[in-house]
């Protein structure tokens, strides 16, 4: 009889230590295919943790990237007089109507001269704003190390940075909704 118990003892231990293996094995894969998701995109890797920023909205009110903690954020740095980022404008709006969990964030920054441009940019294509900050100075988008436009970083919940996307991309297209879908 107690030898039936220990031996039960032992198959129960076994077959949970095998269990724990399998789950911590597919948590790792997991992760592996979230990453693939992305690389349809060709992206940059990064894995460094994302400058802090405080910046004006069109509104005048400032916005932290602190503030958004805890979320993913697609951060998209672009202008005005920027054709690349004009041709991209639309499927950051699809992006936008695509995704709306509470746990992304879409916020792009524009390094136009001032607020004024961009507002004046938005009324006369008769297009609504999307959450856009202003960088007159390019200090956010330095301290990225932005040096052409567009590019985007694709921060994760933690803070840091996991991707660079240089110049455009279709924001709106499977490949790029399930990269950002899988780090949410």
């Amino acid at each position: 009889m107690l030898l039936k118990r220990v031996l039960a003892y032992v198959v129960f231990v076994a077959v949970a230590a095998v269990l724990v293996v399998l789950f911590f094995q597919g948590l790792r894969q997991s992760k592996s295919i979230a990453a693939g998701a992305c690389l349809a995109l060709r992206p940059e890797a990064q894995a460094v943790q994302a400058p802090a920023f405080e910046l004006p909205g069109l509104d005048g009110k400032k916005r932290s990237l602190a503030s958004l903690k805890g979320k993913v954020v697609l951060l998209h740095f672009w202008a005005t007089w920027c054709p690349p980022c004009l041709e991209e404008l639309p499927s950051l709006y699809r992006l936008q109507s695509a995704i709306k969990d509470p746990a992304f964030e879409l916020v792009t920054v524009s390094v136009d001269d001032s607020a004024k441009i961009v507002s004046d940019f938005f009324k006369k294509h008769r297009v609504p704003p999307l959450p856009v900050l202003v960088d007159p100075s390019k200090k956010s988008a330095k301290a990225y190390g932005t040096t052409k436009f567009p590019e985007s970083y694709l921060i994760g919940k933690d803070g840091k940075v996991l991707y660079r996307f240089v110049n455009k991309r279709d924001w709106g297209s499977p490949a790029a909704l399930s990269c950002l879908r899988s780090q949410l």
